[in-house]
């Protein structure tokens, strides 16, 4: 195991326990669980599988991962937010968990009622389309989506960080794209291995293995330098998208 994961785990474990002990003087003494507010295979469901199996060795206890998708990650984060406070219920959302509030003009709970307790990850995203796609960089796709009636681009739900990926395209590199989301980003990347959408957005851990099996073809990273496993991989400010720099993270809220 790589030390920067080592480093990763052990601090999400230590404020999982600091969280627990608040909650109850022996803890844990049950199985804890994980809510992932997206469908299974996207970024925060890969992460929150690996940081339970690890935790839950050194805990003693299970962790059960649980997906409850829906709403741009709403429904699961209302779960958790209604959950009785006793250090045995988490969130691992994205940043839908913050922005939700800001873009949706009602929310089912308080922006209180969730406490952040630890950053399990961040992940470079990549912009994908079918491995076939004539588009070459991401200056073609940008050319492309204002020819004619623009291009679909599949996102993991309203909030999700590919939806932000999108919002950047056009906003400041006046992409004409039509938005559809989906409920995870293992939905939406399969939505373009299947032509069913043009392009995508997803963290490098989901998307990888298919960019490297020759069912999707890469065409920007979004991250602020290249992606070590795809070295050959330009990112958007180096195609001439300064402004398009954003990544997946993914974190623990109790």
């Amino acid at each position: 195991m790589r030390p920067a994961l080592i480093r990763t785990l052990s601090t999400t474990l230590l404020a999982l326990a600091a969280v627990g002990a608040q909650a109850a003087d022996a803890w844990p003494t049950k199985p804890i669980r994980f809510i992932v507010p997206f469908g299974p295979g996207g970024a925060n469901d890969v992460v929150a599988r690996a940081v339970a199996e690890f935790a839950s060795k050194q805990l003693g206890q299970p962790i059960v991962v649980e997906n409850k998708p829906g709403a741009g990650s709403v429904t699961g984060s209302d779960y958790v937010a209604k959950s009785a406070p006793d250090g045995y219920t988490f969130l691992t959302p994205a940043g839908g968990v913050i922005t939700n509030a800001m873009i949706k003009p009602k929310m089912p709970f308080k922006e209180d009622d969730l406490v952040p307790v630890a950053m399990m990850a961040v992940s470079p995203s990549m912009i994908v389309v079918p491995a076939d796609s004539p588009i070459k960089d991401l200056k073609g796709f940008i050319a492309a989506s204002k020819a004619g009636q623009g291009l679909n681009f599949s996102t993991a739900g309203t909030g999700s960080t590919p939806h932000f990926v999108a919002e950047m395209l056009k906003l400041k590199a006046g992409a004409k794209l039509e938005i559809v989301p989906y409920k995870s980003g293992s939905e939406g990347m399969g939505a373009v291995i299947g032509k069913q959408v043009d392009a995508t957005s997803e963290a490098s851990p989901v998307v990888m293995a298919q960019v490297k099996g020759g069912k999707l073809k890469a065409i920007a990273s979004t991250w602020n330098r290249r992606i070590a496993a795809l070295p050959d991989l330009p990112t958007a400010q180096e195609q001439g998208y300064p402004d398009v720099v954003i990544g997946h993270w993914s974190g623990v809220f109790a």
